[in-house]
């Protein structure tokens, strides 16, 4: 076993195991380890084709040494050819090459990406000879990542040539479709299609050229909407939105609702968590989402406050598709039967409390108002809660958590945010420890202050340049 070998140090002749030799030395002798090996220990002998010297028990310096041995047949106990003998052989073959040849040779790898195990089958020479052809014309050998490129391109112009490429290529130059849409088609990724559509040697559309190509085809076909170019009708109009429980609602008689549901004690899903169903109008494909699921009763609820004639010609159509699934229709008529719209007044709820908008700072800059700051930027920083998990916590919407972080604390990685964290979490001891310091490690590992340690490093580190 090797724990159980012993060894004498031959600086001072002390018996040790043969692990404890190499601190031995480090600490008593105060010598690199290897040094002493090279010195000491290691047995060397000449390599058996350019003499250079060698630790035993290799029998070669390199893996050129052994293709020499290996070339000239040599048995492994007769002695070797000396190098000058093969050089020598290698210079009679290639005097005896005609300049044309050479030439022939030399142009031909210069104009085909090709390996050296080809071009040797082709000519009929060996590789040593072709290097020395290169190395006389002055033309450098291809590297590997050459090669992978030319697989690569060769794959493309495949590609290009079959069926599905020309199909690509021919749908992208109708007006209407870009990169995206076509990726998401055919399950290519982007860089691919981009890479696709440049050697094939068509121009690519500009973001602007794209968008206005996509909104022209909109405008004729009316994919917007039913009532896309025209005014909105009578009774119709855009939806506020309502934030109550950790659920958003999309405008006040859904909100309403919500509210009844939660006071009969059903339980209920509203957008989030939702199932989504395919269905198809005109040959177009199109998603619908009805507003709530009651998850016990098992069926869907939508609530409809200006029914169009297009939103009947979807739904008759979803029922035809879905034919086992329960659907219920929430009209005014239904709400007023039910007493859902004076919900909140039973209930003593002001809906206009938890109405919100998302281009207006209103809401979190009350939020902010209300809540404890300092209590904030410690949960997140500190005890490493994330926004998601802050924002149900405080019942506001995730975004207004966003922002709120967004006004509370500078950009993360920034000297600012460095700044910031130095002046509310180091106390003047540690900071006095931070100057006594002379390495950074040493100073992170003494303080304490709830951060994380790259964090406490990057600060010091900032701090002994004299950034903070």
């Amino acid at each position: 076993m090797i724990y159980s070998e012993t060894v004498l140090c031959k600086l001072c002749n002390k018996q040790m195991s043969k692990l404890g030799l190499a601190p031995h030395i480090l600490q008593t002798h105060k010598m690199n380890p290897e040094l002493y090996r090279e010195q000491y220990v290691y047995e060397y002998r000449k390599c058996g084709i350019c003499d250079k010297q060698i630790i035993k028990p290799k029998k070669f310096c390199s893996p050129r040494c052994v293709n020499i041995y290996r070339s000239h047949r040599v048995k492994e106990h007769k002695h070797v050819a000396d190098l000058t003998t093969h050089t020598r052989y290698l210079k009679k073959i290639f005097s005896k090459i005609l300049q044309e040849e050479k030439e022939e040779i030399a142009i031909f790898y210069k104009n085909n990406i090709i390996t050296f195990s080809d071009i040797c089958k082709k000519f009929k020479i060996s590789e040593d000879i072709l290097k020395l052809i290169l190395k006389e014309y002055n033309i450098k050998p291809y590297n590997s990542l050459v090669f992978a490129k030319k697989k690569r391109d060769e794959k493309t112009l495949n590609f290009l040539k079959s069926d599905t490429g020309k199909k690509i290529i021919k749908e992208y130059q109708k007006p209407g479709n870009n990169i995206r849409s076509i990726s998401r088609k055919y399950k290519i990724y982007r860089k691919t299609l981009k890479n696709l559509l440049i050697l094939s040697g068509v121009k690519l559309k500009n973001c602007k050229e794209a968008k206005r190509e996509v909104d022209a085809v909109k405008k004729k076909k009316g994919i917007r909407g039913h009532r896309f170019g025209k005014r909105s009708p009578a009774g119709s109009g855009k939806c506020s939105w309502y934030f109550y429980d950790n659920i958003k609602y999309q405008g006040s008689w859904e909100f309403k609702v919500g509210l009844w549901l939660k006071s009969q004690g059903i339980q209920f899903l509203c957008h989030k968590g939702v199932r989504q169903f395919k269905y198809e109008i005109d040959g177009n494909k199109h998603t619908y989402c009805p507003d709530f699921y009651l998850l016990k009763e098992d069926y869907f609820i939508e609530v409809k406050g200006y029914f169009s004639e297009a939103d009947k010609r979807k739904i008759d159509i979803f029922k035809r598709t879905y034919p086992k699934i329960h659907l219920e229709i929430y009209d005014k008529s239904r709400l007023e039967k039910k007493n859902i719209l004076n919900i909140d007044k039973q209930l003593c709820i002001h809906i206009e409390d938890y109405m919100f908008n998302y281009k207006t700072d209103e809401l979190y800059i009350n939020f902010l108002k209300k809540v404890d700051n300092d209590e904030l930027i410690l949960a997140n920083i500190i005890r490493k809660q994330n926004f998601k998990t802050l924002a149900k916590r405080h019942n506001v919407p995730y975004f207004v958590m966003c922002r709120a972080f967004n006004f509370l604390l500078p950009k993360r990685g920034t000297n600012e945010f460095y700044s910031f964290c130095f002046h509310k979490f180091f106390t003047i001891d540690q900071i006095k420890i931070m100057e006594k310091s002379k390495s950074i490690k040493g100073a992170s590992q003494r303080i304490n202050n709830g951060l994380s340690y790259k964090r406490n490093l990057e600060i010091i580190r900032r701090f002994k340049k004299g950034a903070l």
